[in-house]
């Protein structure tokens, strides 16, 4: 076989096998003063006399065949007979893929039965046979045209190792030294532009053969190729690489593969991969390399409370953050049979590494082996590596996940409070296991039982009253004003339809101070916009007093509505500065007590705010709800009131209107449940007793005080509503408290409240606030 001279597609330069440039360098190197190199030996300088066919192109496989033992001496100048054993190395002609010398490692690696190169190189094919072409194209501009360049891209070769049948990576670097390039005429010169055009196309193999010509050149000698384990950062750069994709840990194929790149860095063909993500009080057992997924993310995981990780290697890693080694898993649980179920049934021993991710541990990664004292306290430099990729990777899962349960209550439930959205996530949480488990059920109904209600509300004094005489003033001033117009404009000529216009002006201003219905603003309108103003152009050129008539009239305007709006827009904007100051003064009493106990909260704003409050220990995902957090509140609830009517004291001066503010509490101490409405998107309560509570909150607000005829609530003064002696009994200490701090001034009025359709029996104490004292 003619295995000495190679040419195929991909070699771009034919190539002969020569110890000649070998042993030019070994006497090189003799010759200098400062080399330890003796040169050829004189019983090799023999063997070389001998079989002169050796200094020349050798292209007949055979000839080294018949002269093994001067074969062997000339690779002992290139692979030392002290280093061959652990050298990973081999000597091979340009572009080939059977060395003819190889040390017993590089066999063992990389050679298959018939002698060739066996793995499979990391780069892509084509990039493979572009770079071996650039390779031969610099090694000819280096020799004949005095370009020095050197393509620097890694070979790396994965092999599967014959011990443990895991997959090595080895980079693959190649020593030139014994390479000689051969023309078969005088190249022929290039000028400048072709020198600068090859300099600027060193990446364009197929521009490189075009200016240099390779046809005219051969290679002579051979290469030694030299294999270093980088098995290590190899599998963290493809563990990086597959981490980007978001399903490597959740699908069946990704997480396999992830499992084998593990396998090959910790070197145990049996090693089990789990990874697990921590979230609210669950972990979520996302994968693991006996039980495999292929969902998305965390749709088939397990949810685990994390309260079953107690007095576990889990727990130990977690609040300790630091790597855990478990050289038998069964002195771990010999006391908690149902531990068994937070690993892999053949698991031994472990390794447990805490993913963390900005200081918060937010998962973790194990890895398990049916031996045990499988992994040594080396392993965890290993797994040290691996953890940042994978705290990022699962970060990414848990924003994935975050997303799809956001998308649940924002389809069912649309906004929710803090305080309960716990309780949302877990609902979601089990609507997506069961969407995905096949059962396409709805969200789960979320009640709160036996919760307090606290409602409050601060009530803009006579707004329907004044929004109505303001409309009122502004309409019948804009009649005036159009009538004004008209009668100017009738003074100047015979035109009989201006009187009659004018009259029916008159008419409906008249109906207009007589107050207001639903239709008056339309009539108004409609007269003004489509019988009078048409004609104002006309009108004016009659002269007279019509033209400034005109211009009072439109002076008088609102630039945007075309209309006289001036008490309106002093009412609106009264009564917004009004709103603003009480709102935000609720918000943040509200952000106050919520730093103290959480709270479900809402807030509505009309003409003046209302605020309702649940507190219960249902509300609270870990509990620790006290009945001292409820008087508290109430307490808070009175104080508060005092706040808004001083508020509005200190503004009403300022105001372009003056308005006045009156507050209502409502207690009831029998506690509610209140079930989220999924079609109307917000809580109710839940029962026909708790609907009362709804009922007396809605009629409240025009409550008299019985055989008085007298509005309950009344500005400056706070009105508390209850049913019962000692519901009454704990108002009356908190007023009494409050105006021993002189947040009241302590005068108080015990009142009946005249029945309301389908509401009996109510009473209230109505206090009398301290304006001069300011909130604290």
């Amino acid at each position: 076989m003619n295995a000495a001279r190679f040419d195929n597609e991909d070699a771009p330069i034919a190539s002969i096998l020569s110890f000649a440039p070998l042993i030019r360098h070994v006497e090189k190197l003799s010759e200098s003063i400062s080399s330890a190199c003796r040169g050829l030996s004189p019983e090799l300088t023999a063997m070389l006399e001998k079989v002169p066919e050796f200094m020349g192109p050798i292209v007949d496989q055979a000839l080294l065949d018949r002269h093994p033992r001067l074969m062997e001496a000339l690779m002992d100048l290139v692979f030392p007979p002290l280093y061959r054993e652990r050298e990973i190395k081999c000597a091979m002609i340009p572009f080939s893929d059977r060395p003819f010398f190889a040390t017993p490692r590089f066999k063992a690696l990389f050679l298959d039965g018939d002698g060739r190169l066996k793995g499979q190189l990391t780069m892509d094919p084509e990039q493979l046979k572009q770079g071996k072409r650039i390779t031969s194209y610099l090694s000819i501009l280096e020799r004949f045209y005095g370009i020095h360049e050197e393509l620097r891209s890694p070979i790396i070769r994965r092999i599967e190792d014959p011990e443990t049948g895991l997959g090595r990576y080895y980079d693959i670097q190649l020593d030139f030294r014994f390479l000689d390039v051969k023309a078969h005429k005088k190249p022929e010169p290039l000028s400048p532009e072709m020198l600068s055009s090859i300099r600027q196309n060193l990446n364009d193999a197929d521009r490189l053969m075009e200016l240099i010509h390779p046809d005219n050149f051969e290679l002579h000698g051979f290469i030694v190729h030299s294999a270093v384990d980088v098995t290590a950062t190899s599998i963290v750069s493809e563990l990086e690489r597959d981490l980007i994709d978001r399903l490597a840990l959740i699908s069946e194929k990704g997480f396999a593969r992830i499992q084998d790149l593990l396998r090959s860095l910790f070197r145990k063909k049996d090693l089990i991969a789990g990874i697990s993500a921590q979230r609210d009080d669950q972990v979520l057992l996302i994968n693991t390399g006996s039980t495999m997924v292929d969902h998305c993310i965390f749709e088939s995981s397990r949810h685990i409370p994390i309260s079953t990780f107690t007095g576990t290697p889990w727990e130990e890693s977690v609040k300790e953050r630091r790597i855990v080694l478990v050289r038998n898993v069964a002195d771990h649980f010999q006391d908690r049979p149902d531990g068994r179920k937070l690993f892999p049934p053949e698991a031994r021993s472990m390794m447990i590494a805490p993913l963390i991710y900005q200081d918060e541990v937010i998962g973790d990664l194990a890895v398990s082996d049916p031996a045990i004292d499988a992994f040594s306290a080396l392993d965890t430099f290993q797994m040290a590596q691996l953890q940042p990729l994978f705290a990022v990777a699962i970060k990414k899962a848990l924003n994935d996940f975050e997303l799809q349960v956001q998308g649940i209550i924002k389809e069912k439930c649309t906004a929710i409070h803090p305080s309960v959205e716990w309780r949302f996530r877990k609902a979601a949480y089990r609507h997506l296991d069961s969407l995905h488990e096949g059962r396409d059920t709805e969200i789960e109904p979320i009640v709160f039982k036996d919760v307090y209600a606290l409602f409050g509300v601060s009530d803009i004094r006579g707004s329907a009253d004044q929004r109505n005489r303001a409309t009122q003033e502004d309409l019948a001033e804009n009649l005036t004003l159009a009538q004004g117009v008209i009668r100017a404009a009738a003074r100047t000529g015979n035109l009989m339809i201006l009187d009659e216009l004018a009259t029916r002006i008159a008419l409906q201003i008249d109906k207009v101070r007589q107050g207001i219905s639903s239709n008056d603003e339309t009539r108004t309108r409609n007269l003004i916009r489509g019988e009078v103003e048409p004609q104002l152009p006309h009108l004016k050129r009659l002269g007279g007093d019509v033209g400034a008539a005109i211009d009072r009239y439109r002076s008088a305007l609102d630039p945007q509505t075309g209309e006289v709006h001036r008490r309106r827009r002093d009412l609106d904007d009264s009564m917004t500065r009004l709103n603003n100051r009480l709102s935000g003064f609720l918000d943040e009493e509200n952000a106050r007590m919520q730093a103290v106990f959480a709270h479900y909260f809402e807030k509505h704003r009309t003409d003046g705010v209302d605020y309702l409050i649940y507190v219960g220990q249902s509300l609270l995902e870990n509990g620790g709800f006290s009945d001292l957090y409820l008087k508290d509140l109430r307490l808070w609830q009175i104080r508060l009131a005092a706040g808004m009517a001083w508020h509005t004291h200190q503004l009403k001066s300022t105001l372009p209107v003056p308005l006045e503010t009156a507050h209502l509490i409502l207690i009831q101490n029998t506690p509610t449940s209140i079930r989220f409405r999924y079609d109307e998107k917000r809580f109710d309560v839940d029962g026909a007793y708790d609907v009362r509570y709804e009922i007396i909150k809605s009629r409240l607000d025009k409550a008299m005080i019985k055989g008085t005829g007298e509005r309950l609530t009344q500005p400056g003064k706070i009105a508390v509503v209850y049913s019962q002696p000692e519901e009454r009994d704990e108002i009356e200490r908190y007023i009494d408290y409050l105006s021993r701090q002189e947040v009241l001034t302590g005068e108080t009025e015990k009142l009946e409240i005249e029945d309301l359709p389908g509401v009996h029996g109510l009473r209230a104490l109505r206090t009398t606030v301290n304006l001069d004292t300011p909130p604290r």
